[in-house]
């Protein structure tokens, strides 16, 4: 397995209410999240990117289905620079 793949599961795992605590910040839940799938908080922000603004992605890069991390992180931030996506 990928760490881009491990980024993604962690990624398709979490939200806000999974990691914050009563006095917790987000940023510190994204961050404990990357640690704990093994792979960098820049790796883990480029997979959340891919679950909100290209969340038909999130499965071909799981199960490797010619798709990386960085591929769907770059159709995804294209999307988001057009606001013409999922997230927006």
């Amino acid at each position: 397995m990928t760490k881009g793949q491990m980024a993604m599961i962690a990624a398709a795992a979490f939200t806000v209410e999974t990691t914050e605590s009563a006095r917790g910040r987000p940023s510190q839940g994204k961050a404990k999240a990357a640690k704990a799938a093994g792979v960098s908080p820049e790796r883990f922000g480029h997979a959340l990117t891919v679950k909100q603004f290209a969340p038909e992605l999130v499965r071909q890069v799981i199960d490797a289905a010619g798709l990386t991390l960085d591929a769907a992180y770059h159709q995804a931030n294209a999307c988001r620079m057009a606001s013409g996506c999922a997230g927006t």
